[in-house]
């Protein structure tokens, strides 16, 4: 969550519901759905590894940058969470 912009929202894109709520809980994270506010312009945007082959045709690639793929500490499952975030703005 520190890589994430301070006080600033980030999208949201095939995360779980615990996932989200550790994100809101321990990162302080301002979350939103993606798609869920055609106005948004949140600095940032989370995405589960197994949507990022199809996130051309739910954002403007060119619009983001990817900065991080991100793991919890201790993680037997190896989840994954990929960072992007907004540029030119």
């Amino acid at each position: 969550a520190s890589l994430a912009p301070a006080d600033a929202c980030v999208l949201v894109d095939g995360l779980s519901q615990a996932q989200m709520a550790g994100l809101r809980h321990h990162g302080q994270l301002d979350i939103r759905l993606l798609g869920s506010d055609p106005d948004s312009r949140c600095a940032g945007l989370l995405v589960s590894p197994e949507r990022q082959s199809s996130l051309h045709e739910r954002v403007e690639l060119t619009d983001w940058a990817f900065r991080a793929q991100v793991r919890r500490l201790n993680d037997q499952r190896k989840e994954a969470i990929l960072l992007y975030l907004r540029v030119g703005d």
